[in-house]
């Protein structure tokens, strides 16, 4: 399903509704006749969010350098969600001392955060992915795009021989 329509139409605000971050105004949203959190959980309902996608001339180090959003393990999940959503990033990697030690995405938030308020408090280690699969600087972005389509991954990190992130 596609939600189209001119800006101020609704759509961000129908989806977050559906997906359970929002609630509306007045009367009350259900999704295969249970709370959208809940259909959420379940894995009955997801989201691929509209931005995203590739920047044609450029290699997987150089766009890693450009997209890439390098938060510490200690910073609370609701503002690494902040920061993603003021920059329009589907995920965030997580690094220790420069080194990648997890990442945390889109689908993070769908399995572990949206149904838990109190996760919002939690440091981000607790909540991401560890250890992601990655590619290095020089590999080819056929390379990376094999990875994420045989993992079903959306964001690949791309890293140093030594773990450090690009």
């Amino acid at each position: 399903m596609a939600f189209l329509g001119p800006n101020g139409a609704g759509k961000t605000s129908t989806i977050d509704m559906i997906l359970g971050p929002s609630r509306p105004d007045a009367g009350a949203v259900e999704v295969y006749g249970m709370a959208p959190r809940q259909a959420v959980r379940k894995g009955l309902v997801s989201a691929v969010m509209q931005s995203g996608g590739l920047l044609k001339d450029l290699t997987v180090a150089e766009t890693a350098q450009y997209t890439a959003r390098l938060f510490a393990v200690s910073r609370p999940v609701g503002e690494v969600l902040e920061q993603m959503r003021k920059e329009g990033h589907g995920c965030a990697l997580v690094t220790r001392a420069g080194h990648l030690i997890g990442i945390f995405t889109e689908r993070d938030v769908l399995l572990k955060v949206i149904d838990r308020p109190e996760s919002w408090t939690t440091p981000i280690d607790h909540v991401m992915t560890p250890q992601p699969h990655t590619v290095g600087p020089t590999d080819s972005v056929a390379t990376a795009l094999r990875l994420m389509n045989c993992g079903h991954y959306r964001n690949v990190p791309v890293v140093d021989a030594d773990g450090t992130v690009r």
